[in-house]
């Protein structure tokens, strides 16, 4: 999965949505956490990019990405999350960045097989306080691990299908799963909204 993180309004959105919506995401993060969620929600709305994940969390930080200062575009990518594009109020060459940062991460990733990844349900998504995830006609013990944004993992845990995960006590945000069950890797995101 690769991420575009951060605002150059409009542009930025628009060039994301020509990608595959599993391979390219387009997140709204404010800069400080220090905005209160229906600011955010107004701010996209006003832009026309209501459809996109909006966040607050203080744990991303703009000076991760080096220079502080909004609006500012990042496009991260691979298990590594390697920042291929970082710039404050620009948008002039993220679609290349975005091309290289999908090919590159191709070559140098485990290629998980679309068909795999649509067999993979989570829900509720956006969640609150729990979230199952299912695997087509699966039954079998799996091994989850959730990540944050920054790679950082969050939870590990041998888990059973059909059993609520606590996630109570994440933040609000995006989440990167990753599931194995019978040699197969699953990955999907979901978001943590309450």
């Amino acid at each position: 999965m690769f991420l575009v993180l951060e605002i150059d309004p409009l542009e930025a959105f628009f060039i994301t949505q020509d990608y595959d919506a599993e391979e390219v995401k387009f997140l709204m993060v404010d800069d400080y956490a220090d905005s209160d969620c229906s600011e955010v929600q107004n701010w996209s709305e006003n832009y026309q990019m209501g459809s996109c994940t909006k966040f607050s969390n203080s744990t991303i930080s703009m000076s991760d990405y080096g220079v502080d200062g909004m609006p500012k575009i990042v496009v991260t990518g691979c298990k590594s999350h390697k920042i291929f594009f970082n710039k404050n109020s620009s948008h002039e060459g993220i679609k290349a960045a975005i091309d290289t940062a999908i090919e590159e991460c191709k070559a140098t990733s485990i290629i998980e097989v679309k068909d795999y990844n649509s067999k993979l349900s989570v829900f509720p998504n956006p969640a609150s306080q729990e979230v199952y995830f299912s695997i087509e006609s699966q039954a079998a013990p799996y091994t989850l691990s959730i990540s944050n944004l920054l790679g950082v993992e969050v939870l590990k845990q041998e888990q059973q299908m059909g059993t609520p995960i606590d996630i109570s006590f994440l933040s609000e945000g995006i989440y990167l799963t990753q599931i194995i069950s019978n040699n197969t890797i699953y990955s999907k995101s979901f978001v943590v909204n309450r």
